[in-house]
């Protein structure tokens, strides 16, 4: 399923609009009405929305907490190696 990401203040009450770069890739994947999108604020929400029109309208189906961040922490350490081989 695509996924968009938006700021908090472009999200509306039950319609998202999608402008600028997301309006541009929307285009490029050819979305027509009736196709689902997730549009996630960067906020730990998403949306599960419907394109209305090829104005990149999206109409709001389901409000719901995101669940994508992983239940562990993992850190990765990078040794440097000898001379010039860093390059």
């Amino acid at each position: 399923m695509t996924r968009f990401f938006v700021s908090p203040e472009e999200l509306g009450n039950d319609n998202i609009q999608l402008v600028g770069e997301n309006a541009s890739h929307a285009k490029v994947l050819r979305l027509k009405a009736g196709e689902q999108v997730l549009v996630c604020d960067g906020e730990g929400r998403e949306y599960l929305c419907a394109v209305v029109d090829q104005s990149w309208n999206l109409e709001v189906l389901e409000r719901r907490e995101s669940d994508t961040e992983p239940a562990v922490q993992v850190s990765i350490y990078m040794a440097f190696p000898k001379a010039d081989k860093l390059e």
